[in-house]
C-alpha cells in the first residue's frame, strides 16, 4: 500500500500514512521531512545537506546503503526517492508552515543548481527551478519562462524536462507556493506540450487572455504573440497572424533574443505562404534560414529548409521542391526530429501522389502517422488523412478519397483548421465530379468558395474555379464551363504557379471543344497550349496531367478531323469516325483495361461495390465478341456482342430474365455497355460510335432481332434510336435492368437512311465478327462507314455494297 499514492482525499490511507510516520524514530522523521522536498536526490545531493542542510551524517550513511525504513526507494540509475504517497503527506503538512517550507525548498534549489552546474543536466535544472518557484517567486517565474522557452525548441528539444517542468509548477501551485506571473508563464508552456485535447480555439482563447493581462515582460509578451499568431493562422486569420508576428519580432527584438527573431521570421513566411505570397514566403525563409544558421540552430534551419520545399512545390517547381524535401528528411532523422521528419512527410506525399509514385506516398504518410499518433498530434493526424484521400484520389480511388475526406475533415472540424476544412471540400468535390454527380460537387465547391475568401487564399480560391468547370463541364454544359476555368488560369498566374494555370488551361480547351470552338478559342491555339502542357507535366512527372494534355493534343491535332459547330450530329458522328478505331479484346493488356473501364464506369454509377482490384469481369465474356472503341487512341468505351438464336437458352446475363423470350431467335445480343465517366463529357457520340458495333454484328449475323440490357433511365434512348420496346425487367435493389428488343427488320432502312454512320462494308464486319477472319488478322478495325457517299441507300442484302472509291 505504501508504494502506491492514495487516491483522491482517502482520509483511512493517509491517517494509516501519518500513523506509520509517527512510530518512525525523531531522526528518521527529520530526515524524511528533509528528503520529501526534492522529487529525488543523489549521493552528491546528500552530501550537500549533511554540510548545508543539517542531515546527519549517520542517517545518510543509511540512506546510501539502502537501509530507508521502507520508506524511501532506490532507483535503477542510483538516485534515491521518497515514496509518492510519503512524500505528497509530507509535503502537505510542511506547507501549513510556509516560511519554513520556503527555507527548506532554497536549500534544494541551491543544491541541484549547484549539481545542474557540476556536470547535471536538464533535469537537475528542472528540480532546481522546481525549489525555486517557491523560495523565491519572482526570480522562479523568470526562470521558468526563460528555460520553458529554451526547451521548447533547438538545440536541447527537452521537452520531458519541459513536462516536469510544468509539473513542478503546478505542484507548487496546489500549496501555493506559485506567483501569479509565475502560473501565467506554466499556461504559456503547457501550449508547448502535445496533448491530445489540444485544439486550435482553445489554445486561441488561452493566448488573448494571457496576452490581455500582459504588460511589461517583452520575452513573454512576445512568445504570446508568436503562438497566437501561429493558432490565429491555424484557424484562417492569415492577416491577423501577420501583424502579431511582426510584433513578436519587434519585441524579440527588444529582448534581445535574435532566436525568437528568426521564429518569428519564419512564421511571417509561414503566414505569408498561406497567402499565397510565395516569392515572399521564398524570401523570408532564406532569411530565417540564415539567421538559424548563424546561431547554430541546425534543425531550426531545416524547418526553413522544409519550408522553402513547400514554397516550390506550390509554385509548381516540382523538381526543384524534391530534393528539398529529401534533404530535410534527411536532416531530421539524423537528430531524431521526429515532428519535423513527420512534417515534411505529410507534405512530401503530395509530390509523390501527383507523379503517380501512389505507394511511396501512402509509406511516408503511414510513418507520419506513427509520429502524431504517439504524441496525440491531432492536427498532424487531420493531414495526414487529408493527404491520403489526394493519394487515393490520384490513383482513381475516388470512393474510398471521398470516405477518407469525410474522416479528415471531422479532425480539422475538432482542431479549427478553416484551411484543412475547405481543403477537404475541394478535394470532395473533385472526387463527386470524377464519380459522374457533378450536381453534388457544387455545393461542396460553394462551401470552399466560401473558407478560401474569408482566409484569403487564392490558391484555394483558383483550385475552386478550375473544379467548378469541371463540374460544369461533367454536367453537359461546356459554354458555362469556360468562364471560371479561364478565371482560375489567370488566378493560378497571379500566385505564380505556372503548372496549375497550365492544368486549368488545359481543361479550358476540353470544354473549348466540346462546346464547338467558340471564339476566340481555335485549334491551332489549343493544340499549341496542350503541347506546351504536356511538355510541362511530362518534365515534372505530373502523370495524371500529362494524360489531360495528351488527349487535348489529339482533340485539336489539325492531322485529324475534327466536328464543328455547322454540322449537324449525325456528320459530327461520321467525321468521329475517322478518330476511332475498333479493337477485338484477347486475354491480354486490352481485355485488363476493358475490366478497369467496366469497373469505373459501373463503379462511378453506383451499380456495383468497391473492389480491391478494380476490374469487372462478366461470366459470359470467354464466350462474346468484347470490343473496346477507342478515340485518338485513348480507350473511351466497351461493349459486348452475342449471337444467339434462343434468347430462353441465351448466356448468363439474359438468363435472370423471364416473360416472352421464346417468341424471339436469330438476336444479336448487346451488353456490358460501359464508357469513361470523363470523357463522356467530351465526346457525347460515345454510345452512337460503340453501339455501332451492335448493327454490324446484326448484319453480319443477318439477325431479325436486336437486344440489350439497360438501365430504366437509359430506356428513352433505345427507344427514340432504335424502336426499342421492354419484354422483361429486374430489379437488383440499385438500378431496375430492362431487357429490350426490337425488330431489326423494320428499323433497318430508316436506321441508315438516318444514321449513314451505322453502315459498313463486308470486310469490316468479317475482321470484328469472322472468327476464322479474326485469327488470321490484326485485332486494330477501321470504321468503314466514311467510304459511303451521303446519297447512297443499301438494298436490303448488306454483301452486295461495293467500296465505292
Amino acid at each position: 500500500m505504501l508504494t502506491e499514492p492514495p487516491s483522491g482525499r482517502d482520509d483511512g490511507q493517509r491517517e494509516l500514512l501519518r500513523h506509520t510516520l509517527e512510530r518512525l524514530p525523531t531522526s528518521a522523521r527529520k530526515a524524511l521531512e528533509i528528503l520529501s522536498f526534492p522529487h529525488w536526490f543523489d549521493d552528491f545531493a546528500l552530501e550537500h545537506l549533511v554540510t548545508e542542510g543539517g542531515l546527519d551524517v549517520q542517517l545518510a550513511l543509511e540512506i546510501r546503503e539502502s537501509k530507508g525504513w521502507g520508506l524511501i526507494e532506490r532507483w535503477s540509475d542510483g538516485a534515491f526517492a521518497v515514496i509518492a504517497p510519503v512524500r505528497g503527506l509530507v509535503l502537505d503538512g510542511a506547507a501549513l508552515d510556509p516560511q519554513s517550507y520556503r527555507k527548506r525548498s532554497l536549500l534544494f534549489a541551491d543544491v541541484f543548481h549547484a549539481l545542474a552546474c557540476n556536470g547535471g543536466d536538464v533535469f537537475d535544472h528542472a528540480e532546481s527551478v522546481y525549489h525555486r518557484l517557491a523560495a523565491e517567486p519572482e526570480r522562479g517565474a523568470e526562470l521558468i519562462l526563460a528555460d520553458g522557452i529554451t526547451w521548447k525548441s533547438e538545440p536541447l528539444f527537452a521537452l520531458d524536462a519541459l513536462e516536469r517542468l510544468v509539473a513542478g509548477a503546478r505542484e507548487q501551485q496546489r500549496r501555493g507556493f506559485l506567483s501569479e506571473r509565475a502560473g501565467r508563464y506554466t499556461e504559456l508552456l503547457e501550449l508547448y506540450l502535445p496533448r491530445a485535447d489540444n485544439t486550435a480555439r482553445a489554445e486561441e482563447q488561452v493566448l488573448r487572455r494571457l496576452l490581455k493581462d500582459e504588460s511589461g515582460v517583452d520575452l513573454f509578451e512576445a512568445e504570446l504573440r508568436l503562438r497566437l499568431g501561429l493558432a490565429v493562422l491555424s484557424g484562417g486569420g492569415t492577416v491577423e497572424a501577420r501583424h502579431l508576428f511582426e510584433a513578436a519580432k519587434a519585441l524579440f527584438g527588444k529582448a534581445n533574443s535574435a532566436r525568437g527573431e528568426a521564429d518569428a521570421l519564419r512564421s511571417l513566411g509561414r503566414a505569408a505562404l498561406r497567402a499565397d505570397q510565395l516569392m515572399d514566403a521564398h524570401q523570408m525563409f532564406v532569411s530565417a534560414r540564415a539567421m538559424f544558421n548563424a546561431l547554430g540552430l541546425t534543425i531550426s534551419s531545416t524547418h526553413c529548409v522544409k519550408a522553402l520545399a513547400e514554397t516550390e512545390f506550390y509554385r509548381g517547381l516540382w523538381n526543384d521542391a524534391e530534393p528539398l524535401f529529401k534533404r530535410a528528411l534527411s536532416d531530421f532523422v539524423a537528430v531524431g526530429s521526429y515532428l519535423g521528419e513527420a512534417n515534411t512527410r505529410v507534405v512530401y506525399s503530395q509530390l509523390l501522389a501527383a507523379r503517380a509514385e501512389i505507394a511511396a506516398a501512402h509509406q511516408h504518410i503511414d510513418r507520419a502517422t506513427e509520429v502524431y499518433d504517439t504524441i496525440g498530434h491531432r492536427l498532424g493526424l487531420a493531414n495526414c488523412l487529408k493527404n491520403r484521400a489526394v493519394a487515393l484520389f490520384e490513383n482513381e480511388q475516388y470512393e474510398q478519397a471521398s470516405e477518407t475526406l469525410a474522416a479528415a475533415f471531422e479532425s480539422y472540424e475538432r482542431w479549427g483548421s478553416a484551411s484543412g476544412r475547405a481543403n477537404c471540400r475541394l478535394w470532395s468535390a473533385a472526387c463527386q465530379t470524377r464519380l459522374g454527380h457533378p450536381e453534388k460537387a457544387f455545393p461542396l465547391l460553394d462551401e470552399a468558395a466560401e473558407a478560401f475568401e474569408s482566409i484569403g487564399e487564392r490558391f484555394g480560391q483558383a483550385s475552386v474555379l478550375r473544379e467548378q468547370g469541371l463540374a460544369t463541364l461533367a454536367n453537359g454544359q461546356p459554354r458555362d464551363a469556360l468562364k471560371p476555368l479561364q478565371q482560375s488560369r489567370a488566378n493560378f498566374l497571379a500566385v505564380g504557379n505556372e503548372v496549375d494555370a497550365r492544368v486549368a488551361a488545359v481543361a479550358l480547351g476540353r470544354a473549348a471543344v466540346a462546346a464547338g470552338l467558340p471564339s476566340p478559342f481555335t485549334r491551332e491555339s489549343l493544340y499549341a497550349l496542350a503541347v506546351d502542357a504536356a511538355n510541362t507535366f511530362r518534365s515534372i512527372g505530373f502523370q495524371r496531367q500529362l494524360r489531360e494534355a495528351e488527349g487535348l493534343i489529339g482533340l485539336t491535332d489539325t492531322n485529324r478531323a475534327m466536328p464543328t459547330p455547322s454540322r449537324n450530329f449525325s456528320d459530327n458522328i461520321s467525321i468521329s469516325l475517322n478518330r476511332t478505331e475498333y479493337r477485338l479484346a484477347g486475354r491480354g493488356e486490352d481485355y485488363e483495361a476493358i475490366l478497369r473501364l467496366r469497373y469505373k464506369a459501373f463503379r462511378s454509377a453506383n451499380l456495383i461495390d468497391s473492389r480491391d482490384d478494380r476490374m469487372l469481369a462478366f461470366p459470359d465474356d470467354n464466350d462474346s465478341h468484347i470490343f473496346g472503341v477507342y478515340i485518338d487512341g485513348n480507350l473511351v468505351s466497351t461493349v459486348s456482342i452475342e449471337h444467339v438464336t434462343n434468347l430462353s437458352q441465351s448466356r448468363l446475363v439474359f438468363s435472370q430474365f423471364s416473360g416472352g423470350l421464346n417468341e424471339f431467335n436469330n438476336v444479336v445480343m448487346a451488353y456490358g455497355f460501359a464508357a469513361d465517366p470523363h470523357l463522356s463529357s467530351l465526346f457525347p457520340q460515345i454510345p452512337y460510335l460503340t453501339l455501332r458495333l451492335w448493327i454490324l454484328g446484326a448484319e453480319f449475323f443477318d439477325a431479325s432481332n436486336i437486344s440489350t440490357v439497360a438501365r430504366r433511365s437509359n430506356v428513352g434512348f433505345y427507344n427514340r434510336n432504335f424502336n426499342a420496346t421492354q419484354i422483361a425487367a429486374l430489379d437488383d435493389t440499385r438500378e431496375v435492368w430492362v431487357l429490350l428488343n426490337t425488330s431489326y427488320n423494320d428499323i433497318r432502312q430508316r436506321l441508315f437512311h438516318r444514321f449513314p454512320f451505322y453502315r459498313s462494308i463486308p470486310l469490316e464486319r468479317r475482321l470484328l465478327f469472322d472468327r476464322a477472319e479474326i485469327a488470321s488478322t490484326p485485332l486494330l478495325v477501321l470504321p468503314s462507314a466514311r467510304y459511303f457517299p451521303k446519297s447512297l441507300h443499301e438494298e436490303r442484302n448488306p454483301y452486295e455494297v461495293r467500296l465505292i472509291a
